[in-house]
């Protein structure tokens, strides 16, 4: 972790990865992970001695503006052992996970397919496509 953008911070900012085993911290203390831009913020329970998740975030932009960008420069393609296959989407894993509890909707069964198919036409996602067309 950057020294510089922890302070910067108030020293809040550590990236263990691990919430089971943090070092003796002040609480609540904050977990960000790099790769995905998930931010958690955790609290020490006072008669456990544990640490709890009690709250959980992330910054999409970058996601959102790959597929704009992708969106504008037109249909993306490639072929697998002969098969065509089509670049439709782009779902960050906090956004399938989000679905899963909130709908039931699992992006990684086939039966749900339909389903993300009207989540991902849905104009309030649109972004989450990597084309402008109906999917």
């Amino acid at each position: 972790m950057d020294q510089e953008r922890n302070e910067a911070a108030g020293g809040l900012i550590h990236n263990f990865g691990r919430p089971d085993r943090p070092p003796d911290l002040p609480y609540p203390y904050i977990d960000y992970d790099t790769f995905s831009g998930i931010k958690r913020k955790y609290v020490r329970s006072e008669q456990k001695g544990k640490w709890h998740m009690l709250s959980r975030s992330a910054d999409l932009q970058a996601n959102i503006d790959a597929n704009r960008r992708m969106q504008n420069e037109g249909r993306r393609s490639f072929k697998v052992d002969g098969m065509r296959f089509e670049l439709v989407a782009k779902i960050p894993l906090f956004v399938v996970e989000m679905w899963k509890k909130q709908y039931g909707i699992d992006v990684f069964n086939k039966d749900h397919e339909k389903a993300v198919e009207r989540l991902l036409n849905n104009p309030d996602l649109r972004y989450l496509k990597t084309t402008p067309l109906t999917i």
